[in-house]
């Protein structure tokens, strides 16, 4: 993958509205420095606060393992049962994540973070700091409530709480234990929003657990929550040297992309925005001048479409190139193609007229042959279908010159249909699978390719 190609993915999710960030504590070091801890460094400081000995720090045990020993020993050296312990540390590291930062370093931050803004934020974190930089449009939720997208609002999602809420708190071996109990609501949200989303991930490690469990989540559950649909989950890993400019994909079928400085990464990312905004602006000014051309098409732009090949193909052509975000013109170009080939129909009725059924054909091709079928809605391509199966009544499946058929209908098939791609004659094989009865004629078509 280009990183052209990478920072195109985010830009248009967060232009459609599907992108999230994934915060981890690296996003709290690298706006902080010194000012923000690692969960190992908490941890330690806890030990410091709490008159524990630190050496528990550097066993081979999980940090939520400390975390309960660290309560334990405080426990047994101060003649306080356990919850009172867990309740003093969790008062400790409350504390010393509840940092913040003044408004001149709110506003500096703020320039380059928000040049792109997500949907919603889920963070590991306790601190604020993200809201902080996000400003007056982010809304803090803690565990205990509901994940909540409101515009204009971002939601801020706290997973392992947030230091305001010291009860709240996941830190211990019994907290993540309760976590990850069956239909705990965390577990039941996250896989669905990451699923739906394309996830820029700032702030963890390759190997942090919640990377793993978020991937996990993603690739295992929900499956087929949305058919065929590709989610993207993309990491910033910090590295003093990145070994090239390019983004790779790892092991787990996640995108990595190494960066020295988290500042520099979104003021680059901000300038791309900008170049996308404007082809997204240009491209709904392209797309609204072409609804209104179907919308008041005159009769002359109707008889046109059929007769001209080049006029035809030119509009055709368009389709072929359109980007997602501006597909719904489709709904304007169908009663348009119906309102040509009704006035070729209509033209047929004349004694003789079988060129009438050539020129709707050529119209079914050039859409069918030129325009990539996944690209094409389903109530679209149904019509063009729909429409093939009836012309195909006057085409001779022989190829030969029988009486009542259209000739140059005949030719032009047996010439051009070659040209159907395979994943467009698969598509309309589909169809006659699942509707079989009214496509009769299509089926004796496509047993000719």
């Amino acid at each position: 993958m280009e990183k052209e190609e990478l920072f195109n993915k985010i830009c248009a999710a967060s232009t459609l509205g599907t992108l999230g960030y994934f915060v981890g504590t690296g996003f709290s070091k690298a706006i902080l420095a010194s000012k923000a801890f690692s969960w190992i460094e908490l941890l330690e400081k806890c030990c410091e606060e709490l008159g524990v000995g630190n050496d528990i720090c550097n066993s081979h045990l999980s940090c939520p393992e400390i975390a309960t020993m660290i309560c334990e020993n405080y426990a047994a050296n101060n003649g306080v049962t356990y919850n009172e312990a867990l309740k003093k540390f969790k008062h400790v590291v409350s504390r010393l994540t509840n940092v913040n930062l003044n408004y001149e370093d709110c506003e500096a931050h703020r320039k380059w973070f928000n040049r792109i803004l997500p949907s919603w934020v889920v963070t590991t974190n306790y601190d604020r700091i993200i809201e902080s930089i996000i400003g007056a449009r982010a809304l803090s939720i803690s565990p205990s409530q509901c994940f909540l997208k409101v515009f204009p609002y971002i939601p801020v999602f706290h997973l392992h709480g947030i230091c305001n809420e010291e009860d709240g708190i996941v830190i211990t071996n019994e907290d993540y234990i309760s976590m990850f109990r069956p239909g705990e609501y965390r577990q039941a949200r996250l896989p669905i929003l990451i699923k739906e989303s394309c996830v820029l991930m700032i702030g963890y490690g390759l190997g942090d657990i919640n990377v793993i469990t978020a991937m996990d989540w993603a690739k295992n559950v929900y499956k087929n929550l949305v058919s065929k649909y590709e989610f993207q989950v993309i990491q910033l890993v910090y590295t003093e040297q990145p070994r090239n400019d390019k983004p790779y994909v790892n092991s787990s079928g996640v995108v990595i992309y190494e960066i020295k400085d988290l500042k520099d990464f979104f003021s680059e990312l901000g300038s791309f925005m900008e170049k996308f905004t404007a082809w997204y602006i240009k491209g709904q000014e392209e797309m609204n001048k072409k609804i209104a051309y179907f919308a008041n098409a005159n009769q002359a732009v109707i008889e046109k479409y059929a007769d001209d090949d080049n006029f035809r193909r030119g509009i055709v052509n368009y389709f072929k190139g359109l980007k997602y975000p501006f597909g719904y013109v489709y709904d304007f170009y169908l009663p348009f193609l119906k309102r040509v080939v009704n006035f070729q129909y209509s033209k047929s009725v004349s004694y003789g007229a079988f060129e009438t059924y050539n020129k709707i054909l050529k119209v079914l091709l050039d859409a069918l042959i030129e325009i990539p079928a996944d690209k094409i809605p389903d109530i679209v391509f149904r019509e063009l279908a729909a429409e093939l199966n009836s012309v195909g009544f006057y085409i001779d499946l022989d190829g030969k010159y029988t009486s009542g058929k259209a000739f140059s209908a005949t030719e032009t098939w047996h010439r051009r249909k070659k040209d159907i791609p395979q994943e467009t004659i698969d598509k309309l094989n589909s169809l006659l699978s699942t509707d079989g009865e009214p496509y009769l004629t299509l089926r004796e078509l496509l047993k000719t390719i």
